[in-house]
């Protein structure tokens, strides 16, 4: 599972580290239901990007457990 700390309700820039994919700046939005008890976190890279490129590899691959700075 992906942990990353940040508030519910936020966006924010991070940079992830995958070991098959190398460092990934990805924009992270997080959702939640209406009494904040589920949270789900959206990643997304800039589209046409090399870290999209590297985003959809690791996807690919099944990596779930990033590196945090």
């Amino acid at each position: 599972m992906l942990s990353l700390p940040f508030p519910a309700g936020r966006s924010a820039n991070k940079i992830v580290h995958l070991p098959a994919a190398g460092p990934i700046a990805v924009d992270c939005d997080v959702l939640t239901d209406g009494d904040a008890e589920r949270k789900i976190v959206v990643l997304t890279a800039a589209p046409g990007t090399e870290d999209e490129t590297r985003f959809q590899l690791a996807v690919g691959s099944g990596v779930h457990h990033p590196a945090r700075d």
